[in-house]
């Protein structure tokens, strides 16, 4: 249903494909190495992000819920590192290649955690710098406020997902 949304929301630009699917990643001896929830792809630049979806549940009251919540959206930094030394440094290009992706360009790949609900915790430093971290109505605000018009650009600093860049 997450990657469903996702998907009504990019095309309707006109300048996104989000293809079906869940992507495995594979290490060098082809064992698992983890999965990509789902991809946007620019087909105007040709730029890749890969997507970590998290669905934290709304928490209430508890703190102890609230931290359980918090751990769980810190885990994503686990899938960013091992997303990021897997890209090691090939393009959007590459990158679409190896998953059978259309449109890949020789911009850098991105990569965004992307949570259903609003999530913001009072120790933002501990999420992984290397990955746009943001949330489903910071998303859909972003492509409405710019008509979908360079949306990496809008929901985050665009990271270099070469093993040099922090």
């Amino acid at each position: 249903m997450f990657r469903t949304d996702l998907r009504a929301l990019l095309e309707e630009t006109g300048r996104y494909v989000v293809p079906d699917g869940v992507f495995n990643l594979y290490k060098r001896d082809r064992s698992d190495l983890t999965d990509v929830d789902a991809a946007i792809v620019d087909r105007e630049s040709g730029q890749l992000c890969l997507v970590q979806l998290k669905w934290p549940d709304i928490y209430g009251r508890s703190l102890a819920e609230r931290e359980s919540r918090r751990t769980n959206l810190a885990k994503a930094n686990e899938w960013v590192e091992r997303v990021y030394g897997w890209v090691d440094g090939r393009t959007s290009a590459q990158v679409c290649k190896a998953l059978q992706l259309p449109y890949g360009g020789e911009q850098p790949v991105s990569l965004m955690v992307l949570s259903r609900h609003i999530a913001d915790f009072v120790r933002p430093t501990e999420f992984e710098r290397r990955a746009i971290w943001t949330s489903w109505p910071r998303l859909a605000k972003t492509v409405s406020e710019t008509c979908g018009a360079d949306l990496l650009e809008g929901i985050g600093p665009k990271r270099k997902t070469t093993k040099n860049s922090v």
